[in-house]
């Protein structure tokens, strides 16, 4: 995905966002009231703020819950279970695509200038089987939790500066709890402007939170896929190992003895973890590809050529053929019966009653 495509797929999910973050907005400010802030008169009431409307909206649809602002009425209440619904299942969802899409933008660019700091600058690669675990998760993970880091140092700056009463321990505390979408709520957010600020915060933090976790699940796997691989065609083959595998495969075709290239091949693709459709691979999965080709395979020369696969096509296209003949026919057939049920009551019906009419002979 090009930066062109990846900026215009991130204004759309600005979009999208905006727009569901609005509606909350606008209903909760409508329908909902607080303590009066700004006076110490006993059971004032006041609605809530357009920034606080705003702020719970992206409380709510992220999961993270802080519980300082609650919808009040059971109309509220009701309106909230479906714009949780759908703000998770839709709208966060496509949030964190748009982000992780980005993140991962930024991220390869700095895993470039990860690598030419730990290049020798020799012109060659420094790695032929899969490089050292410190080498691989930092060259791969860095770049990540840098700008979690970062962008989480910036943001209890911000809080500080924000809620005076708050000491920077403190909103740190609250940025690293609010991007794991825990939410606490034991650090409040009292003033308009803190409010208004983590808003976004909560989106940009939790998306990243989630794409990083998602990310370490994707690199452990691709780590372990990396080191079997290179232990299965790096290591000195002994006798037992590959008595193993050809015994397995022997086993597997009953009657043969011992084991062509293909089986052999798909042996130890099967030992390397090679999944078909989510399953491991195994020797049946191969049976009936390899069925195909010998079907195929019209002169016995183990290959196909051009006149081979003509004759593929011309097979199929005449099955399709027959296929749509024969079912032609059966419909045809099909209306002549259901023409002749539909006559032939009336035909005996007259029949009847002629001979019930006509004199004896």
């Amino acid at each position: 995905m090009t930066w062109k495509s990846t900026g215009l797929h991130l204004l759309r999910i600005v979009g999208i966002t905006c727009g569901y973050l609005s509606i909350g907005c606008i209903f909760y400010h409508l329908v909902e009231e607080k303590d009066c802030e700004s006076s110490d008169v006993p059971d004032c009431k006041e609605s809530w703020t357009l920034i606080d409307s705003w702020y719970f909206s992206a409380v709510t649809i992220s999961t993270v819950g802080y519980g300082d602002l609650t919808p009040s009425s059971k109309g509220s209440k009701a309106f909230t279970i479906v714009y949780i619904f759908v703000g998770i299942t839709v709208v966060f969802s496509e949030i964190a695509s748009g982000f992780s899409g980005v993140l991962e933008k930024i991220a390869d660019n700095g895993m470039s200038m990860t690598m030419s700091l730990l290049n020798d600058m020799d012109g060659m690669a420094d790695f032929v089987g899969p490089p050292p675990a410190l080498v691989f998760w930092t060259k791969n993970l860095v770049p990540w939790l840098v700008l979690a880091i970062i962008f989480q140092l910036f943001s209890a700056l911000v809080f500080n500066a924000t809620e005076p009463d708050l000491t920077y321990f403190d909103t740190f505390y609250h940025s690293f709890v609010t991007a794991t979408t825990v939410g606490y709520g034991d650090v409040p957010l009292t003033t308009q402007k803190s409010r208004l600020f983590a808003s976004f915060h909560i989106i940009i933090s939790v998306t990243t939170f989630g794409a990083l976790v998602g990310r370490v699940q994707e690199l452990i796997s691709i780590r372990n896929s990396e080191i079997k691989r290179h232990e299965m065609l790096e290591c000195q083959f002994s006798e037992e190992w590959i008595s193993s595998v050809c015994e397995e495969m022997d086993h597997a075709e009953e009657g043969t003895d011992g084991v062509d290239k293909t089986e052999f091949v798909v042996g130890m693709l099967t030992r390397l973890g090679v999944e078909l459709c989510g399953e491991p691979l195994n020797w049946n999965d191969v049976k009936p590809i390899l069925k195909q080709f010998e079907d195929a395979d019209k002169n016995d020369d183990g290959r196909l050529d051009k006149n081979d696969l003509q004759n593929i096509m011309m097979a199929r296209k005449r099955a399709v053929e027959a296929k749509r003949e024969s079912l032609c026919k059966q419909g045809a057939a099909g209306k002549a019966v259901r023409a002749v049920n539909k006559v032939a009551p009336a035909d005996l019906s007259d029949k009847g009653e002629a001979q019930t009419l006509a004199p004896p002979s």
